[in-house]
């Protein structure tokens, strides 16, 4: 997503804009998401606005997004930034007000951004079955990954030995998703019976 900087006033907009950006690409499905962090809950947004749509999504991914934080009990709170995990959104703003002209105040500008839409966005409910992948090395007992009631479909959870930046470089998450995307070589049928599913990893 090159070009000019966006700007708009919803995180469903947000999601629209990679939408139609994804759509100019591939005008039809069907369409495979996978989103990592904030990058998670723009893919259960985006596959939402295609199925709206009328388009089919046959794949989404959600690596290491939390849905919520508890914050006490009988209170829960919608993460308002990417569960690096250590979010300080307000802290973020005023290194944002100090900062000049660079990369660090262009970041700063769009985690503030990212913070305010998500701080007002519900999540979706989607047809799509949802591939949920945790980082276990999460300091914060709040963080919570409820994503059962964010699919009509199934859910599959794998839990990975990483840390929130490390996930994506886990070799576990790049095994799993190449058996998920591998093309399917010919087999004969009495093959097909007797050779296990290359994806059943990621079934269950």
């Amino acid at each position: 997503m090159r070009g000019e900087p966006w700007q708009g006033e919803t995180f469903e907009a947000l999601a629209a804009h990679y939408a139609d950006s994804i759509g100019a690409l591939q005008p039809h499905g069907d369409y495979a998401l996978l989103g990592w962090s904030f990058g998670g809950r723009l893919a259960i947004a985006i596959a939402d606005h295609f199925e709206r749509r009328g388009m089919r999504v046959s794949f989404v991914g959600i690596v290491d997004t939390a849905t919520h934080r508890e914050e006490g009990a009988g209170s829960a709170t919608t993460v308002k930034e990417d569960e690096g995990e250590d979010s300080r959104p307000a802290a973020a703003l005023t290194l944002l007000d100090n900062a000049g002209p660079s990369l660090l105040g262009d970041a700063l500008a769009a985690d503030a951004l990212h913070a305010d839409l998500m701080s007002r966005h519900v999540l979706p409910r989607i047809a799509c079955d949802l591939h949920v992948w945790r980082a276990l090395r999460i300091a914060d007992p709040r963080r919570r990954m409820a994503w059962a009631d964010r699919t009509r479909g199934r859910l599959h959870e794998f839990d990975v030995d990483a840390s929130h930046s490390s996930i994506v470089h886990h070799p576990i998450l790049a095994a799993q998703l190449e058996q998920w995307f591998a093309p399917s070589a010919p087999q004969s049928e009495a093959t097909a019976r007797t050779q296990p599913d290359p994806v059943a990893d990621l079934h269950r």
